[in-house]
């Protein structure tokens, strides 16, 4: 305690210190390849479910497309770090030191002293989300919740103010390490362009005590598409033929032809 103390003096306010955590943290997973497959991986993802989304012919809504965004960036994770042959070659993870995890049916990559969740942001607000407004942990999932707690413990119960407000009486201790982050990733509603965030998440009056950027796509960038001639298991959903129904007609018996 007296050291973390010695931090917060020399270092200034909690916040202050856990930004420099962050952008610590940013840099060994940019340096670790980490930010570049992320990116990689939202591209693909968002792509794939802009393309087929279609709320006049099949009634898709905005919780629909967020949904399946959160379920296929999850599960194609998990083939590109497994080395999985339904993902390209080129595109598995080959990380040392990470590991993948899916607790509670939460995306969630581990390096060393380091857990990073993956969060989608809301699909209405594109890609510069109202962070501050993002979330109350305590509504969201479990495993949210607790990191946001374990993060609130390592900063000696330090809460985040509300925007806009200076910490109060500098209560807490600048942390030695921030144990938990988020990766919040965001979609064009548009389009195939993405943008990736670091996110410290805490307790308090705003969902996290700092945040930075990853990545933000540009315009003129190709972005991936959907290649249907790629698929392995069949032809989509739209080229199928309509399904004619099976039917076969009950026998007559005597005098119901004329009833």
């Amino acid at each position: 305690m007296w050291l973390t103390m010695v931090m917060l003096e020399r270092n200034g306010s909690v916040q202050e210190s856990v930004e420099q955590l962050l952008a610590g943290t940013k840099d060994r997973l940019t340096e670790a390849g980490v930010v570049d497959l992320l990116q990689d991986l939202a591209q693909d993802v968002w792509a794939m479910c802009v393309n087929r989304y279609e709320p006049d012919e099949l009634g898709d809504t905005h919780m629909s497309l967020g949904i399946q965004a959160v379920e296929n960036f999850k599960s194609r994770a998990q083939r590109r770090y497994l080395g999985d042959d339904r993902e390209a070659p080129e595109k598995h993870w080959d990380v040392q030191g990470l590991t993948l995890e899916t607790p509670r049916n939460v995306l969630t990559l581990l390096m060393p002293g380091l857990r990073l969740m993956a969060m989608k942001t809301p699909m209405a607000e594109g890609r510069s989300p109202r962070l501050d407004l993002l979330a109350d942990w305590g509504d969201q999932s479990h495993a949210r919740n607790q990191i946001a707690l374990e993060n609130t413990q390592a900063m000696g119960g330090w809460l985040a103010p509300a925007r806009g407000q200076d910490e109060l009486f500098k209560v807490g201790s600048a942390p030695l390490a921030v144990p938990n982050y988020l990766l919040l990733w965001s979609g064009d509603p548009d389009g195939p362009l993405t943008a990736g965030r670091l996110a410290v998440p805490v307790m308090g009056e705003q969902p996290f005590a700092a945040v930075t950027d990853l990545w933000w796509d540009v315009a003129n960038v190709d972005a991936p598409s959907y290649d249907r001639s790629s698929r392995i298991d069949g032809p989509g959903f739209d080229e199928r033929p309509v399904t004619k129904p099976a039917l076969s007609l009950k026998p007559s018996v005597a005098g119901e032809e004329q009833a």
